[in-house]
């Protein structure tokens, strides 16, 4: 067994990490995390639309690095399996939602707001 330190470490075998912990809760609303590299998911979630608005807060303009995702998930666990299933169901309902109204030129629908006028009758 090699008991060398990789390169990358310094000779003490220290490494020094620097980071933010933040929940889903914190961590989704206006954040810019353009400085994170890493983004660990280490809860689970029920919408997954939040769990990539978390993701997406590291991929900002700024970022110049790649950003890697990782999960963390028990092995056999109900709750995090569970939580996965419903996750992925409810993101392929809304894709086929968005692509059932996309228009046939490929851009996005639009609803316009109601005038003033209609408003009023």
């Amino acid at each position: 067994m090699n008991q060398t330190a990789p390169q990358h470490c310094p000779p003490s075998g220290i490494i020094k990490v620097q980071g933010r912990v933040c929940s889903f809760g914190v961590g989704g609303a206006g954040l810019n995390m353009d400085f994170a590299q890493h983004v660990v998911l280490y809860e689970p979630w029920w919408r997954h639309c939040d769990e990539q608005q978390w993701v997406g807060r590291a991929y900002r303009t700024g970022q110049k690095h790649p950003v890697h995702v990782y999960r963390i998930m028990g092995e056999d666990c109900l709750v995090d399996w569970l939580s996965r299933k419903l996750s992925e169901a409810k993101a392929q309902t809304i894709n086929q939602l968005t692509q059932a109204i996309r228009r046939e030129d490929g851009t996005d629908f639009v609803i316009p707001e109601q005038s003033r006028g209609a408003e009023a009758r």
